[in-house]
């Protein structure tokens, strides 16, 4: 059985929770951290990264606007369901047969 030969340094974890979801190092958000972190061991990357203009932001307009005082629908991210649908997850386990994975037909 091989063994990893190669040590991943991890962001400083008290970057986390960055309300604005940029897509960049200087702070790190939950999906994005799952994101990077894949990407950097498996050189894959995992999931869609979206444009926040694509998503269904309408309902939440007044909030974006009081933290960014725009609407940034360029921004780049990533989504917990964009990470949940990703083609390369399998459900391993679930108490509900009838669950099915995220995107899943």
């Amino acid at each position: 059985m091989g063994s990893v030969s190669s040590v991943v340094e991890l962001p400083d974890l008290s970057l986390l929770d960055h309300i604005h979801y940029s897509f960049d190092d200087k702070r790190i958000y939950c999906s994005e951290l799952i994101f990077k972190a894949v990407k950097t061991v498996t050189g894959r990357q995992l999931g869609k990264v979206e444009r926040l203009g694509d998503l269904n932001w309408e309902p939440h307009e007044a909030f974006i606007r009081s933290i960014e005082g725009i609407i940034p629908k360029d921004r780049e991210m990533i989504t917990p369901q964009a990470l949940s649908a990703a083609k390369e997850l399998t459900l391993v386990y679930t108490k509900d047969p009838t669950a099915k994975r995220a995107g899943a037909k």
